[in-house]
């Protein structure tokens, strides 16, 4: 194979498209981690004091998450991207608004534990539900940094780490739950929240030296 053979970055046959891939399929991971974690950790919350559900209600909790998930998917996304001016790119302002609203529900959920509030709990799966649309717009970049001979290999990749992540990222954040209960149950709310907000310099990261990436093309 020799020169010809396929790399992560060979489309741009340099180190910065290597990083930026690395970056991207860190980013997918992390922000799959988080959404299973907090869904998983919110349907646990409820079933212990102080707000100690009746397990008729999981089925309504499951309801409005996988509604409110599906619509924000189905019909949000796709009119955010049609009504976004050409001049911005529409991938990084869906995946800010993503991770925007999946700190918000972070924050939701603790203050609606800390005030053992059940209607607020409903709420926090609508104010998360365009946390899932993150992953669509990182694939989008990935694509759009690796060849058209690599792009399977990649994102082959992406999705075995990212399948790994969402077992992971529960099994962490149960733990700290779990060791923070005597402190506060709202407590590792508040961490993913902050986890989420970090994530918003790499995004800020990715745009620049994507864009930098498609000059030089």
């Amino acid at each position: 194979m020799g020169k010809e053979e396929v790399s992560l970055g060979d489309r741009a046959g340099n180190a910065q498209s290597k990083v930026l891939v690395i970056v991207i399929i860190t980013a997918t991971c992390f922000t799959q981690s988080l959404w299973t974690s907090q869904r998983e950790l919110i349907v646990q919350s409820v079933s212990v004091p102080p707000l100690d559900w009746p397990s008729s209600w999981y089925g309504y909790l499951s309801a409005v998450y996988f509604g409110a998930t599906g619509l924000a998917l189905l019909i949000l996304v796709p009119c955010m991207r049609r009504l976004l001016p050409p001049t911005l790119d529409p991938d990084v302002i869906v995946l800010v608004i993503a991770l925007v609203c999946g700190a918000a529900c972070g924050v939701w959920t603790g203050l609606a534990i800390y005030a053992v509030s059940s209607w607020q709990i409903f709420g926090s799966f609508v104010i998360g539900a365009l946390g899932p649309a993150s992953n669509s717009p990182l694939r989008s970049m990935l694509s759009r940094c690796v060849g058209d001979e690599s792009q399977g290999k990649v994102l082959a990749v992406q999705s075995v780490l990212e399948n790994l992540a969402k077992v992971l990222g529960p099994m962490l954040h149960t733990a700290v739950y779990v060791s923070s209960l005597a402190v506060s149950p709202s407590l590792v709310y508040y961490v993913m929240a902050g986890e989420t907000v970090l994530l918003l310099p790499a995004v800020a990261w990715i745009s620049r030296n994507s864009r930098q990436l498609s000059i030089q093309l």
